[in-house]
């Protein structure tokens, strides 16, 4: 869909549904379909109304109303892309979005939230402030006096919290006190929570002082002992290590004791380290033998047989994983196992597999894994993460789906960068005319905008034109190496030479693997996106430029 389509079909959508008097601020906007939690069509919405107005307006059933909802709700609050004063007033007007009624109200965006549960919150707020009734209990009765009133149910305990802090935004010394409060409270916990449909005011807060004295009492001699595990106390307790941990530790700060915290934490560390042995142990084990693991180049993986690739697939992503995790520059992570991998695989290969439609086969499970070979990280991407970046390039109208496809099978990583990043790019390379050079050669995609911007004006500068159409597009894209050697510049020297109005640090994609994303992709063997893009340039050769061959090469 182009860039803005969305917008006014949703417009159209909108205007029909308030019409008929359909309250949009109370549809839901995603359900689970097929057993995975989607946003919701005009199809799918569970109002019975919806199908006979789709059908009495010619409306499109399969719209994603959910998934634009969200979207024009995000830019309107200023999260994600952002909306023109004419459509922000739109969506308040027919109830896309909840009108924003000043600072004093911030805090209570969400529509469940009226006067009834504010007023019903003061009236309890002083035994909140002492910790008679906690978060938990707030909530059940709220829950309670609610269903009797015929308001909307709270059933979060965030929106009570909400509730009180603004309640309190003027008395800053009873506000500080109720954040201790809350701090001290260590949760609810599975051995209470439901035990009673309209609990006595109290009874978390006792019950709560009564845990705190068994573990003190009885956990805490046998944890020092070594007659206890935590995971022994996790079960028993029905409480998390994390909460035992933290009301032992308050214990002693309130005695004074720090030698006996010592002496605790010592066990504690000492138990956790005989605990997590064997894990350790596994561990090491798992890198060792991924460490072993040989993989073929990108060229060589492409002769292998479809059994063969698989089974390189999934030892490539794991060694990257593993270099990843050894990096210091890159965020340590867990090796994955091979089940998982082989998973994550398989989810990938059926989201691409999903872009293909009746006659035309976009992807084979051959393109798919030739992809991810040359860039493993694809396999971590959403569904939705990608289908962004494809929004992104299909906004461009001379980028149709197929194209897109091409150009991602070409130079995968593209899907790797920030849709802003890809979208700015597109956007320099459209105003010069010469957006068939990303078609044509989508690797350029991975010079930052700012590299990008420099490069085009230092080949108008060379040329002496504002006219880039007839030059040829390896003469303005060249790598660092080719400027230093044919110009005597590099490429940070362009970029101060012409700044860019976005500054970016202009930097690699982080890719393990050092073929990744920068040898030149070996697609005629297996891959026919090379004449998607072909075909794609001869008809922008046909309608715009001057500069493509016959060939469709620039």
């Amino acid at each position: 869909m182009a860039n803005d389509d969305w917008k006014k079909e949703l417009r159209e959508v909108c205007t029909v549904l308030k019409e008929q008097e359909i309250d949009i601020l109370k549809l839901r906007t995603t359900g689970v379909i097929d057993g995975k939690r989607q946003f919701l069509t005009l199809k799918d919405m569970d109002i019975e109304e919806i199908g006979e107005i789709i059908s009495k307006n010619n409306l499109n059933p399969d719209f994603e109303l959910g998934k634009f909802i969200n979207k024009y709700r995000l830019a309107y609050n200023g999260t994600v892309g952002k909306l023109s004063e004419e459509e922000r007033q739109f969506g308040e007007e027919f109830g896309i979005v909840e009108k924003r009624l000043g600072e004093k109200t911030t805090l209570f965006k969400s529509r469940k939230i009226s006067q009834f549960h504010i007023d019903f919150i003061n009236g309890i707020l002083d035994k909140m402030l002492t910790g008679e009734i906690n978060t938990t209990e707030a909530r059940k009765l709220l829950e309670d006096a609610s269903r009797e009133n015929g308001e909307a149910i709270i059933r979060d305990g965030g929106s009570i919290r909400r509730i009180v802090q603004n309640l309190l935004k003027d008395r800053p010394a009873d506000l500080e006190k109720y954040e201790k409060v809350v701090k001290s409270n260590t949760g609810r916990r599975s051995a209470y929570v439901g035990k009673f449909a309209k609990p006595a005011l109290g009874y978390y807060h006792e019950k709560e002082a009564e845990f705190k004295d068994k573990i003190i009492n009885e956990s805490l001699p046998k944890i020092l002992e070594g007659k206890v595990t935590f995971s022994e106390l996790e079960k028993e307790l029905k409480a998390s290590h994390t909460t035992i941990d933290k009301i032992i530790c308050e214990y002693y700060s309130q005695i004074g004791d720090s030698d006996g915290l010592e002496q605790y934490k010592e066990v504690k560390k000492n138990a956790s380290m005989r605990k997590m042995e064997p894990i350790m142990q596994q561990a090491r084990e798992r890198r060792d033998e991924v460490e072993q693991y040989r993989v073929v180049s990108s060229a060589e993986f492409l002769a292998l047989s479809p059994d063969e690739q698989t089974s390189q697939l999934i030892k490539k992503i794991r060694l990257e994983k593993l270099k990843e995790e050894r990096s210091d520059k890159a965020t340590r992570n867990a090796l994955t196992t091979e089940e998982t991998t082989e998973k994550m695989v398989a989810q990938t290969i059926k989201y691409f597999k999903d872009k293909n439609i009746e006659g035309n086969e976009a992807f084979s499970d051959a393109d798919i894994k030739y992809m991810i070979y040359r860039y493993p990280t694809l396999i971590s991407r959403s569904p939705d993460n990608l289908d962004e970046k494809f929004e992104v390039l299909t906004s461009h109208d001379d980028i149709d789906a197929l194209t897109a496809y091409g150009m991602v099978k070409t130079a995968p990583t593209i899907l790797g960068y920030d849709v802003m990043r890809t979208k700015r790019q597109l956007d320099l390379l459209e105003q010069n005319g010469i957006i068939d050079a990303a078609i044509s050669r989508p690797t350029i995609l991975m010079n930052s905008p700012a590299l990008m911007h420099a490069l085009i004006e230092y080949a108008k500068e060379r040329n002496g034109t504002s006219d880039l159409t007839d030059i040829r597009r390896t003469n303005i894209f060249m790598s660092n190496s080719t400027l230093k050697r044919l110009y005597g510049v590099t490429s940070d020297e362009l970029k101060a030479r012409y700044p860019y109005e976005v500054q970016e640090h202009d930097q690699d994609y982080i890719i393990s693997g050092k073929d990744l994303g920068k040898t030149r992709p070996h697609i005629s063997k297996t891959l026919e996106a090379d004449q998607v893009v072909s075909d794609a340039v001869k008809d922008l050769k046909r309608d715009k430029t001057k500069g493509v061959g016959e060939d469709g090469s620039i």
